[in-house]
């Protein structure tokens, strides 16, 4: 095989391997923001009642995850160890999902072009 068509392969087997990684943590973002939602609102019904549109409702809506990731929610999960962890979970991951897939395409496209 000539040493091109190598270098393709080996770049497409980074690219699958990178895309696997970036789908493990957009679906562990997914999890424990919902996990970390409805311990809130298990918790503080009143506050996620008057914090969070549509809390109640069972249909998806951003602010279910936008809330937490606001400083005004540090006020209450500052006092609950479960749900500051959950919290901090959910910040690193929500971070990770936006920076990883265009550092990954980049790599790659550096990859690809040397």
């Amino acid at each position: 095989m000539p040493a091109s068509v190598q270098h393709l392969v080996n770049t497409m087997s980074e690219a699958y391997q990178f895309l696997a990684l970036v789908l493990f943590v957009w679906f562990a973002c997914l999890i424990q923001s919902h996990r970390l939602f409805y311990k809130f609102r298990a918790k503080y019904p009143e506050i996620a009642q008057r914090e969070i549109p549509r809390a109640f409702e069972t249909y998806e809506h951003p602010e279910k995850l936008i809330y937490f990731l606001r400083p005004k929610s540090r006020e209450v999960l500052r006092n609950d160890p479960e749900l500051w962890w959950l919290r901090q979970q959910v910040k690193f991951l929500t971070i990770l999902s936006v920076i990883m897939p265009p550092a990954g395409i980049v790599y790659l496209l550096r990859t690809v072009i040397s």
